[in-house]
């Protein structure tokens, strides 16, 4: 099929991902069932769809209130900053293989290590956008309404 959809392109080391997308096969390592095909391929991209998710909205839950309440009380400077520039240093790929290695793999240890990864440069973020707010009161000018 990948064929008759792209039929004079150089693909390359592409052209197993096509057909892994686009035509199930049977394969040794799953003793002769067939993966792949449209229908898996969006299993597998829902199923990433939902781990994201998940991942963000615990890294907002966790990370958000944090940094604004460290960003508010002006305290926790060196924490969320730090914290932030740190957590961008791990390696998203070693953090996963970590994790697998310590609890076992599945789609709720993949949301865990994506929600860690996730929380420092949210952290970080919503620390500094409190801490950019003008302290000053606002005031009307005298003699209006």
């Amino acid at each position: 099929m990948t064929a008759l959809l792209l039929p004079h392109l150089p693909l390359g080391s592409i052209q197993g991902a096509l057909e892994f997308i686009f035509e199930p096969q049977s394969s040794n390592v799953t003793g002769g069932k067939m993966v792949g095909g449209f229908d898996q391929t969006l299993e597998l991209a829902l199923t990433q769809l939902e781990v994201t998710i998940f991942a963000v909205a615990l890294s907002l839950v966790l990370a958000v209130p944090a940094g604004l309440y460290l960003g508010h009380k002006g305290v926790g400077e060196l924490l969320a900053v730090g914290l932030g520039n740190a957590g961008r240093a791990i390696p998203e790929l070693a953090l996963i293989a970590f994790m697998a290695a310590a609890i076992g793999v599945g789609t709720l240890n993949l949301t865990i290590a994506l929600a860690v990864l996730g929380i420092p440069p949210i952290l970080t973020n919503a620390f500094v956008g409190i801490r950019q707010v003008d302290r000053a009161p606002w005031k009307r000018p005298v003699g209006s309404g």
